[in-house]
């Protein structure tokens, strides 16, 4: 077996054109009609983000009422990518609440490992669009639950 030293390793994964590999594998799943869920919007109603903040089931219920069977909270692998290009608008949202993906432990708490945020206890994590990142929650606060649906 030969071994690739650093660089030529370097080289080839710089040669690679990720846009065209992400386009590859959505037609792939396009085609095998792959469970998916894409972001929708967000709820018409805001949350508290105190302890009485509600569960991951009971925001996916609003995200149903708001845009029928089949939604729920949007995780942050739904929107990673379009944060990450922008592509994501708020229109007057200020914070949004999404359900972790990629959850770990970390020092005394939990960490999104997708969108480095803070998590809390029940697995959410909030955006703040204002400074355009994901933060901790704030009790004296209220967030909007951002939701997904299955792909069409």
């Amino acid at each position: 077996m030969e071994s690739l030293d650093f660089q030529e390793l370097i080289d080839q994964l710089s040669a690679l054109d990720f846009d065209e590999l992400a386009a590859e594998i959505q037609d792939l799943r396009d085609e095998l009609n792959l469970y998916r869920y894409g972001y929708v919007g967000v709820t018409e109603v805001a949350v508290p983000e105190d302890a009485t903040m509600p569960s991951f089931w009971n925001l996916s219920k609003l995200c149903q009422d708001t845009f029928g069977d089949g939604a729920r909270l949007a995780r942050t692998s739904d929107i990673a990518y379009l944060l990450e290009r922008g592509e994501l608008q708020w229109y007057g949202v200020e914070r949004a609440v999404f359900k972790s993906s990629y959850p770990i432990p970390y020092k005394d708490g939990l960490y999104d490992t997708l969108v480095s945020a803070p998590v809390n206890v029940n697995g959410l994590v909030i955006f703040d669009a204002a400074s355009d990142r994901f933060v901790s929650t704030d009790s004296a606060r209220t967030a909007t639950p951002a939701c997904s649906a299955k792909a069409r």
